[in-house]
């Protein structure tokens, strides 16, 4: 039997922590089921720096089988997938042109990395990776204005599958893509120099692998081939997990559900701008661009949902179908009203959507940076659900008082 890929593990782990919160099954669950050790199911879920556990796959069938699945069918997945790891190289640019030695030697540092990446080192899917001076350098491809280099690039940074920085000579560019991935949330790899980095750079949020070289671009640099090629087999791992956590998402319809809200309750672009705090092409790349790319802060979704009178939930396309709180309750309430004998059907009906209303209202307030609220009565159920308890006790709560009380008395 073929062993399982590291590629394939990671996928598998990201899969079973999806079907795991589908199902509603926590570790101690799977364990009963499965009888694997609770202590192994942890380390296969919530691994550690200094405890990187990596499951046979004996192991991962039996979870898989627990869960109701088959684990072929999952690993099989991968076959759909793109043929390509796509990464994203970026460099100085700017502050190397018109020094034909520092542009020479960037070039061979770039060449160098690309001729790893690009290498038969990796099996399928293979590696790629875009370098910006091969398409908006700023002496070759000096017709890009400043605002299409911007966007290409914040692009490409944004929505690719890793990203590589090679930290020089000092760049706004690469400090610039630092940021853009880290918000991004994608792994990285940086090529540092020994002298070390900027503060602000060492300080960064970027989930990054640092490999160390020596030299600069005056003179050239020298960094360890082996060590960059066991940092892409992380990115490799690393992709398959995001691969299987983020399957099937998709962000297509932000911009046609922003584009509805402020024309209706805005007026114009200009004035949503001017309230949201950015500039109007930062309001166009919102209406133009997939959310990867345009990628707005928690803190602007928080302004666009004050200034739109909408949850944050809905401008991200959530429904009431992929709120848990509302899945739970639904299942609960059907329940209860197939079960429960002598019921009034219109009463039924009108104690759902009278609670519908509040968990709407409850959405709204919580998403509503302007809108601190207390906790009132019954708010527990629009956080964790209705059982067939909570709904019944609705039920005799909106009942007329003398239906009330011949049911109280076991007649009705």
């Amino acid at each position: 039997m073929k062993a399982l890929s590291d590629e394939q593990r990671a996928y598998a782990i990201g899969r079973l922590m999806i079907a795991m919160d589908a199902r509603g099954f926590k570790q101690q669950d799977l364990h009963d089921r499965t009888g694997v050790a609770q202590s192994t199911i942890s380390r296969i879920l919530s691994p550690s720096a200094n405890d990187r556990y990596e499951p046979s796959e004996d192991t991962l069938r039996k979870l898989f089988k627990g869960l109701g699945l088959n684990f072929d069918e999952i690993v099989g997945e991968i076959e759909t997938m793109p043929k390509r790891i796509t990464g994203y190289l970026a460099s100085p640019l700017t502050s190397v042109v018109g020094d034909s030695v520092s542009e020479a030697n960037l070039n061979r540092f770039v060449n160098e990395v690309r001729t790893i990446v690009c290498s038969d080192l990796f099996p399928e899917p293979r590696f790629d990776l875009y370098w910006p001076g091969d398409h908006t350098h700023p002496v070759r491809n000096k017709d890009f204005t400043a605002a299409q280099v911007y966007l290409t690039d914040r692009s490409q940074a944004s929505s690719f599958d890793f990203v590589i920085l090679i930290c020089a000579s000092p760049s706004y560019g690469v400090g610039q893509e630092n940021e853009i991935i880290t918000q991004a949330g994608l792994p990285a790899i940086r090529m540092v120099p020994h002298v070390g980095l900027s503060r602000m750079m060492k300080g960064s949020f970027l989930q990054s692998n640092d490999i160390k070289y020596s030299g600069d671009l005056a003179a050239g640099a020298e960094f360890s081939k082996e060590d960059l090629a066991k940092a892409l087999l992380n990115i490799r791992t690393i992709v398959f997990n995001h691969r299987a956590l983020y399957k099937g998402m998709q962000w297509d319809d932000f911009r046609s559900r922003l584009r509805d809200l402020i024309q209706d309750r805005c007026g114009n672009n200009t004035t949503f701008g001017n309230q949201l705090g950015v500039d109007i092409r930062y309001v166009e790349a919102l209406l133009q661009e997939p959310l990867t790319v345009s990628n707005p802060s928690a803190q602007l979704l928080k302004r666009m949902s004050v200034i739109l009178h909408v949850s944050v939930g809905f401008l991200l396309g959530e429904t009431e179908e992929t709120d848990p709180v509302w899945v739970e309750s639904m299942a609960t309430w059907h329940e209860w009203a197939r079960n429960s004998k002598g019921l009034d059907g219109a009463l039924v009906v009108a104690v759902r959507d009278e609670w519908r209303e509040e968990l709407r209202e409850n959405r709204k307030l919580e998403s509503s940076p302007i809108s601190p609220r207390r906790r009132r009565p019954g708010d527990g159920n629009l956080r964790r659900g209705m059982s067939v308890d909570d709904w019944n006790a609705r039920y005799q709560k909106r009942m007329p008082k003398t239906k009330r009380q011949v049911a109280q008395d076991g007649l009705f």
